[in-house]
This record gives C-alpha cells, sequence and structure tokens, in this order.
C-alpha cells in the first residue's frame, strides 16, 4: 500500500500543490491548465494564493507556495525559471469614452488618459511598468487603489479612467468595460513560470509541464 501511495505521488495523482498566481483567472492558459490539472490529478489538492510579483517571490522563499505564475522577469540564482507564453496587453475604458470606439490603440494615445491601476504594500510594480511605457520622459500621474482585478475593473466601469492588463482578463465581461488591443511595441508581456531552486514536487512538475504545452493542446 505504501509503495503504491508512493508511485502515485510520484506520478503527480496524488499530493498538493500550493501555486501563486499574478494573471487573470478569467481566460488563457493559467485557467485552461488548472481545469486539465484537475480533471488529470482530481486527487492532489490544489491551493491558490494571487499577489503581486514581488510578494510572489516572497512566498517562494518562505516556501509557502511551490510555483509562481508572474510577469516579473527573474534573474536571480534562488530560482528557476520558464518562460511559458506572451500575454497580449489590452486597454479596459468605460464603453463611453471617446477612444472606445477604436479598435486598437497605441501607448502614446494614453498619455492623456487618467490611469488607474492596482497596488500591493510590497510597492507599485504595475505603475512602474505602465508608466515606463506610456510617457517614459515623463511623470504620469494615476490613482493607485488596493484592490482586486475585479474591484478595478469596477472602478473603470463607473469612469474613474483607464488601465491596462493581460487579455486574459478580457474573457469576463464587466458592467460599463470595454477592452481594446495594444498595439506596436512591448504590446505584450513574458509571463513566467517560477519556483524555488530544489522544489522537488512531482505535482509543480506536471503543473509546469501542462501549462508550458498549452499552445500545442490547442
Amino acid at each position: 500500500m505504501a509503495f503504491a501511495r508512493a508511485d502515485r505521488v510520484a506520478e503527480a495523482k496524488l499530493g498538493a500543490l500550493t501555486l501563486g498566481f499574478y494573471t487573470s483567472l478569467s481566460g488563457g492558459p493559467l485557467r485552461e491548465t488548472l481545469k486539465l490539472f484537475r480533471s488529470e490529478s482530481p486527487d492532489v489538492t490544489v491551493e491558490l494564493h494571487e499577489g503581486s510579483p514581488p510578494d510572489l517571490l516572497e512566498l517562494l522563499r518562505e516556501q509557502r507556495i511551490d510555483l509562481a505564475v508572474t510577469v516579473l522577469d527573474v534573474s536571480n540564482e534562488e530560482f528557476d525559471t520558464q518562460k511559458i507564453w506572451d500575454e497580449e496587453l489590452v486597454v479596459a475604458f468605460a464603453n463611453e469614452h471617446p477612444l472606445g470606439v477604436r479598435e486598437a490603440l497605441s501607448w502614446k494615445d494614453l498619455e492623456e488618459v487618467p490611469l488607474v491601476v492596482r497596488t500591493w504594500e510590497s510597492g507599485s510594480v504595475l505603475y512602474n511598468f505602465l508608466s515606463a511605457r506610456i510617457a517614459p520622459d515623463n511623470y504620469v500621474h494615476a490613482e493607485q487603489h488596493y484592490v482586486s482585478r475585479e474591484a478595478l475593473l469596477g472602478l473603470i466601469g463607473i469612469g474613474f479612467g483607464m488601465t491596462v492588463m493581460g487579455a486574459s482578463a478580457a474573457a469576463a465581461s464587466f458592467p460599463g468595460v470595454v477592452f481594446r488591443s495594444l498595439t506596436g511595441p512591448h504590446a505584450t508581456v513574458s509571463v513566467n513560470a517560477v519556483w524555488l531552486k530544489g522544489n522537488d514536487n512531482p505535482a509543480r512538475g506536471r503543473f509546469v509541464s501542462l501549462i508550458r504545452d498549452w499552445r500545442l493542446r490547442r
């Protein structure tokens, strides 16, 4: 019996996976991989932690999560990393906004539009990322709120401004919100799987393999 259990753990059919993530679960590779993983390994307990990129790295260091799916580019000897996909970026506006009539926008188009972003106690990584692309040589004013992605889109829908996020978030509909494609340089962001070196959890390895091969299954 003990040998059978050990075999199931080694095959990622039994055990636990603690997954940290930053990208949206409304659509896209992470959502589809979670669905497949649960169907293939129903006896593996999956625990999810949503957080900012710096927060996820800290959770990895503390060994509170096995794996992070994040947009942060990690170059650190503590971690193993694997790029898993390029996420297209979209702009979210209130549906009555004048720019909402256009099918695609550039970073320059956003210079005069009030920006609203999520922030965390650990810092404003999203603001830094967006301001460097919207107006790299100028200060970009933005409202920053300690809210979820869903709450942020609720603010967009009642006219607080605009925001930029991964296209996976646009798979869901939000009252009063329209999404438009972003074009030109830096219109995508790399999504990476990151884990602490030495983490040999078979469930972690299996999940990374599944999400890496997402495009092959389409």
